[in-house]
């Protein structure tokens, strides 16, 4: 009989289930997705099979981003200065991530910058 970690074994909390142990298997990682499409690591330029028009629909920074070479960190917050005119003082602002932003715009949301202080 095979010894069981406590790692391995997990509980339901609520519902119909609570209490109910659950065991947790080690299996290999994906190679494909559901639909047969194989996972690949490694960034996709440009897939023949689309047209080079799925990369022209794309903007310097999401061409930038699929390169990994172009120093374009999309998941650091971005930050802004901003000189307020009225009283000669720098603000700082912060705002969503670049992916974050594309997320928000794609649902039809708008992205908000918060006053950080001066900067």
């Amino acid at each position: 009989m095979m010894t069981q970690k406590l790692s391995d074994v997990r509980k339901f909390i609520r519902g119909e289930f609570s209490g109910t142990r659950l065991e947790i298997m080690n299996t290999k990682p994906a190679t494909k997705l559901p639909d047969g499409t194989p996972i690949n690591p490694e960034p996709v330029i440009q897939d023949e099979s689309l047209g080079s028009k799925w990369l022209d629909g794309l903007n310097n920074t999401q061409r930038a981003h699929l390169t990994f070479m172009s120093g374009v960190d999309i998941h650091a917050p971005q930050v802004f200065d901003i000189l307020n005119e009225e009283d000669k003082t720098v603000y700082r602002y912060e705002g969503p991530s670049i992916a974050q932003e594309w997320k928000l715009l794609y649902r039809g949301e708008r992205p908000f910058y918060r006053k950080v202080g001066r900067a």
